[in-house]
């Protein structure tokens, strides 16, 4: 397990569901771990998180202002600015 703990930044749906704009996410080595463990660690939001039991391509991850690309390993040191963003839908 990491020592790191990420500062997490949640936009709309997520930061209204926790009541929270920031969070703490600790032992995350990358985005998917840190998304996991959010999931875990804030139940009302788990499910945008969340795609069965692996994290939700759906779902807007920036690290360090830079759009996370799904299918790509983006290893974390604890120093990023991440901030998640849950889908956008309209009609």
């Amino acid at each position: 397990m990491s020592d790191i703990s990420h500062k997490v930044k949640l936009w709309g749906q997520l930061k209204h569901l926790t009541g929270q704009e920031f969070v703490e996410v600790a032992g995350s080595q990358n985005i998917d771990e840190l998304v996991l463990k959010l999931a875990e660690q804030e139940n009302s939001i788990a499910h945008f998180l969340l795609a069965g039991d692996k994290p939700n391509p759906s779902i807007l991850i920036f690290v360090n202002d830079n759009q996370h690309m799904w299918g790509t390993e983006k290893a974390l040191s604890g120093t990023e600015s991440v901030t998640i963003m849950s889908p956008i839908a309209g009609g």
